[in-house]
């Protein structure tokens, strides 16, 4: 058997066996890959992850985003390899919110000492269509909500600037390393306030097509309204972008994010996930 790490020039031949929109990360600062072969170059076992806090040493953390294999028996290799490469960034926790996984991954996590739970998952999902009959996507935002098509990567870098500085970075570990293409463009806006960005909202396009959100933030005095212009903003140019059958994927990763979707989508549910979680020596 043959372990490799998954990465930027490898990750192509990973293409069959890991889900695109989760495979197209790798080559992010903050990604992780490992893969497992067998003599004859066929894929046996595979496993991707990102670390979290990484600017805390007291609460580094790496959450699982994939992880697949044939057999249990390849579980031992995969984990014992990415232990070191944990213990190397003194990560302090794994953690994992997966679909419910088959038998033998489902197995294979309880080996390696994950405590697991079945329950709501963190995702919901909704369309272009229906989010564009919310009552607030009705009314024109204001002129100083922006497309981050129309800013300049100046801009742009200075945006992410006043994000860091206080401590935002939505679910954006890399914030500061992800280039402004790599979100869409014209849903993707900013509040412009005296050509300083003092807000923004951050939507990346997966390889499915799938939309999601990974930034939303505001400051200043009026940043709550800001904050619905943004989304107001996001709705209207994405009904007129897309399809209205076009996916929007909510990440509800903390409370703020869970109120918002609550408020918005009052009916909509999370499919069941396996959570887990492990220390880490």
């Amino acid at each position: 058997m043959k372990l490799v790490s998954i990465d930027e020039e490898n990750f192509d031949e990973f293409a069959e066996v890991i889900d695109m929109d989760i495979a197209e990360n790798i080559g992010r600062k903050y990604y992780r890959g490992l893969g497992l072969k067998d003599d004859s170059e066929n894929i046996k076992a595979s496993m991707i992850w990102e670390y979290k806090n990484v600017n805390d040493e007291a609460d580094t953390k790496a959450e699982l985003m994939w992880l697949a294999m044939e057999d249990v028996k390849y579980a031992a290799e995969l984990f014992k390899n990415y232990r070191e490469d944990v213990k190397f960034e003194s990560v302090k926790e794994s953690f994992f919110d997966l679909p419910i996984p088959d038998e033998i991954v489902s197995e294979a996590i309880n080996k390696q000492g994950f405590v697991t739970r079945e329950n709501e998952s963190r995702d919901v999902y909704t369309t272009v269509g229906e989010v564009a009959k919310l009552s607030l996507a009705q009314r024109r935002p204001p002129s100083y909500i922006i497309s981050l098509y129309d800013l300049t990567v100046k801009q742009y870098r200075q945006g992410v600037i006043s994000c860091l500085y206080k401590g935002k970075k939505g679910m954006m570990e890399d914030l500061s390393a992800v280039p402004m293409g790599w979100y869409e463009q014209d849903i993707s806006c900013a509040v412009r306030t005296d050509d300083e960005m003092t807000g923004f909202l951050l939507v990346h396009k997966f390889p499915s097509g799938l939309l999601m959100p990974v930034l939303l933030y505001a400051s200043g005095p009026n940043a709550k309204m800001d904050l619905l212009n943004l989304i107001r903003f996001a709705i209207r140019s994405a009904a007129a972008e897309y399809g209205p059958d076009t996916k929007i994927l909510i990440r509800r990763h903390n409370q703020a994010v869970k109120a918002l979707s609550d408020k918005l989508f009052p009916d909509k549910k999370g499919k069941m996930a396996l959570f887990g979680k492990r220390k880490e020596d």
